[in-house]
């Protein structure tokens, strides 16, 4: 059987199935090995995986999109996390009955200028942006979305869990808004964070107050892992059991011990990122050019905004008063997005 044929068989409820580089097992469809799923079947509609792994595994997703109706495309790198599941795809594939898709979008394309380095000649190719997806889960909404502002389609893509209920994808964009930006009201933004010029009159400001973080110090190596890093630490350390215990004592901010590890504080020393002022604000560094705050401990920045994903802000010399978005929390991939 051809790898298209499987496809197509998936699409019309096949359980069980191989073909050369792709096979099924129950509502999941592979390529190669468990260790990429292509699809979920799930009631009213099919969820393809929106993560890229190779330019064959990128051939199967052709077939499946092109056999898998309805369909809509999230990472599973990230729907895992939405959804509490890290164990397996087919688990995954469980929970993933229980969704309930809201709304969605349509995939995007733009054309891209570029010279060809051989040739030098212009040339144009074209960007994918995934299309966005509102879905419920055991009665927290989600948006799966791509943020057309940013420097690539592919490095724009992002999910947030929602304040509220909301009904479509107009209404979840409108409840990300900050609660202090009234319509009307002119700003600047780049990714979650906000920007509004003090045009009439600009507070009184002074230099940030020093922020902290959680780290993890080896008394006897003398690492240090932060708790930005707290992801990353089943690669750091031996065993599931003890990157656990150590991701529990850097979240809880309670003194604990691991092997030869302790929970310390420590004042950061990146207070240029926008990002550290706000719980709910990604990891990643928006720097500015000048931050301040005001007596009320509100952040103001003025001058560049620069994030690796995103075009650079230019603020000028006016001060703008900074917000974040208003989502529960975002949600980063960790696989390479289509």
């Amino acid at each position: 059987m051809k790898n298209s044929e499987l496809a197509e068989s998936f699409a019309h409820g096949e359980i069980k199935g191989s073909a050369s580089n792709m096979f099924i097992e129950g509502d999941v469809m592979y390529s190669y090995g468990y260790h990429f799923a292509l699809a979920i079947r799930k009631r009213g509609h099919f969820v393809l995986n929106g993560d890229t792994y190779s330019s064959s595994t990128s051939t199967h997703q052709t077939y499946t999109r092109e056999a898998c109706e309805p369909n809509v495309t999230i990472p599973f790198s990230v729907l895992m996390t939405a959804l509490n599941e890290h164990n397996s795809n087919n688990a995954l594939a469980e929970k993933a009955q229980q969704m309930k898709i809201l709304d969605t979008q349509d995939d995007e394309y733009r054309d891209v200028p570029y010279i060809d380095k051989e040739t030098g000649e212009h040339k144009i190719r074209q960007e994918h942006m995934l299309g966005a997806v509102l879905f419920e889960f055991e009665k927290k909404y989600f948006l799966s979305a791509t943020d057309s502002r940013a420097k690539g389609f592919r490095l724009g893509y992002f999910m947030v869990e929602l304040p509220k209920k909301v009904t479509n994808i107009d209404e979840a964009l409108k409840t990300l808004m900050p609660a202090g930006i009234k319509n009307g009201i002119p700003y600047e933004r780049q990714g979650e964070f906000f920007f509004v010029p003090c045009y009439e009159k600009t507070p009184r400001l002074h230099a940030p107050e020093t922020q902290y973080e959680w780290m993890l110090y080896n008394y006897k190596t003398h690492d240090v892992i932060s708790r930005n890093e707290s992801t990353r630490l089943r690669e750091r350390f031996r065993n599931e059991e003890d990157a656990e215990t150590t991701r529990k004592a850097l979240e809880s901010n309670v003194y604990r011990q691991n092997n030869n590890w302790s929970v310390h504080k420590r004042p950061r020393n990146d207070l240029m990122n926008i990002a550290i002022y706000f719980e709910t604000g990604s990891q990643n560094s928006h720097l500015a050019d000048e931050l301040a705050m005001d007596s009320k401990k509100r952040l103001y920045a003025r001058g560049n905004i620069i994030h690796p994903e995103h075009k650079r802000l230019k603020l000028g010399k006016v001060w703008h008063r900074v917000y974040v978005n208003r989502a529960v929390r975002s949600i980063g991939a960790s696989g390479r997005i289509d």
